[in-house]
């Protein structure tokens, strides 16, 4: 168990430094679940034997003639779990416990997500958590929003606890496109060829609406503690402040890094960029923070992009479905709360994304050589600042009534200056993250530093 827990997906310490100590060990019936830790911090797992149940092979454990593997994966997940002590399971009154099918969603969580199907024909998302944040993000937004009737998520329809913690949630399971960016590039990708291609900008409005809501529904009057609206003190911005310091010396340091590899001498150029023109439009955005003394923060998504929802055609909905913060950041700072407009500039990153991936496919030409001709000019900026216009004004028209910013009619009039902070903070972001995992994608959030649009 050790052995297969140590390679596994969600164990972090895969080249060593740690081994997993296990925790809790409850065996009945061909039936394990464990916890384990790695010092610092706790993970959960359950584990069923059967026939393989069509997982790869690096998902089994041969053992006693079948297999064991990830409990999640099975229709007797439920009645297993809901045996071992310490831990209860809360369900829908209309949920029917009685689950016909499971099988995976995806296997490239770190969590284990499956899709289930209950004797009365209801298909059903269950999410297991392998590691267990001290503060469950995902888990608290969830109910919240299920709670609040925000239709624009999935609704909670169980709640599995051990000891007390949030260790699995069971959730509508939502129809569409997986990536809510496919009919933006469908239409973007049209209108490179013809700019005839009439703009559906209703569609952006909608994703304005949707994010309105969600932070109208997780910031309600009234609300304390976790979620609701708080003050933007000065030890505020100086957090934020040194956030952007923090993000650009480690983009100094990955660039040192790249420098002594032969294969990413390319990455040179783009270090240049970042030290002639990003560096100071950093600057800018660091004093444009100070604006925002006085304000509100807010629960808000943290990570959202178009990859983050669903897109239905049929209805015209998006469905945000998940909520577990931005990778990467501390405990701390994924519960912190942030100015809601923040949210608002990873959108319109995400479009950035988007938009450059059309037009390198537009354009036939390799990511780098598309990222330097754009420095020169984006022949999709007109669409692109179009949607966004439509996305960012219609969301403020419905947070500028309940007021959820503190600026009133100010943050409109000056629109440009309360964004650009954020959609840098963004930028910096993903430029550590590429960096980090893809290098060879730098260049888009480099070439994202210089624009707002």
């Amino acid at each position: 168990m050790r052995e297969y827990i140590s390679r596994a997906r969600w164990w972090p310490w895969k080249t060593g430094g740690r081994a997993p100590s296990i925790t809790k060990l409850v065996e009945k019936d061909g039936f394990i679940h464990v916890k384990v830790s790695d010092g610092e911090n706790q993970y959960q797992a359950s584990f069923i034997t059967g026939d393989n149940p069509g997982l790869p092979g690096d998902r089994l454990i041969p053992f006693k003639g079948g297999f064991l593997y990830e409990a999640e994966y099975d229709r007797r997940f439920l009645e297993n779990i809901r045996e071992v002590s310490g831990v209860t399971l809360e369900l829908a009154s209309d949920f029917d416990p009685a689950i016909t099918s499971a099988r995976p969603l995806t296997l490239d969580s770190t969590n284990a997500v499956s899709l289930l199907e209950t004797r009365s024909g209801e298909k059903a998302v269950l999410k297991s958590y392998r590691l267990l944040p001290k503060v469950n993000m995902e888990y608290m937004c969830l109910v919240k929003l299920s709670r609040e009737g925000f239709k624009n998520a999935p609704r909670v329809r169980g709640l599995i606890h051990e000891d007390g913690e949030p260790i699995a949630l069971i959730l509508q399971y939502l129809t569409g496109f997986n990536d809510a960016g496919r009919p933006f590039y469908e239409e973007l990708s049209s209108w490179l060829k013809s700019r005839d291609v009439r703009l559906n900008l209703g569609l952006s409005a909608k994703l304005g609406v949707v994010t309105a809501g969600l932070h109208e529904a997780l910031n309600k009057p009234g609300d304390k503690g976790f979620f609701g609206l708080e003050e933007i003190t000065d030890s505020d911005v100086s957090r934020w402040e040194e956030r952007l310091r923090r993000r650009v010396n480690f983009i100094y340091e990955k660039f040192d890094e790249y420098a002594g590899i032969k294969d990413y001498g390319w990455l040179s150029y783009w270090r240049d960029v970042f030290d002639k023109k990003g560096v100071e439009v950093v600057e800018e955005a660091r004093s444009l923070l100070e604006k925002y003394k006085g304000g509100f923060k807010a629960r808000i998504h943290q990570d959202l992009h178009l990859l983050q929802m669903i897109y239905n055609p049929g209805e015209g909905e998006f469905y945000i479905i998940d909520f577990e913060g931005e990778p990467g950041r501390s405990n701390d700072e994924k519960v912190g709360k942030e100015p809601p407009l923040r949210d608002v500039a990873s959108l319109v990153r995400s479009f950035h994304y988007l938009s450059f991936s059309a037009v390198m496919n537009w354009s036939g030409l390799g990511l780098d050589q598309v990222a330097r001709d754009l420095l020169g000019g984006d022949p999709a900026l007109q669409w692109r600042k179009r949607h966004l216009t439509s996305m960012i004004y219609s969301y403020l028209a419905d947070t500028t009534r309940v007021n959820i910013h503190g600026f009133g009619e100010k943050m409109i009039a000056g629109l440009d200056e309360y964004l650009k902070p954020w959609v840098v903070e963004r930028a910096l972001y993903e430029a550590a993250y590429e960096l980090m995992y893809r290098p060879s994608w730098a260049p888009i959030p480099i070439l994202g530093l210089l624009r707002v649009y």
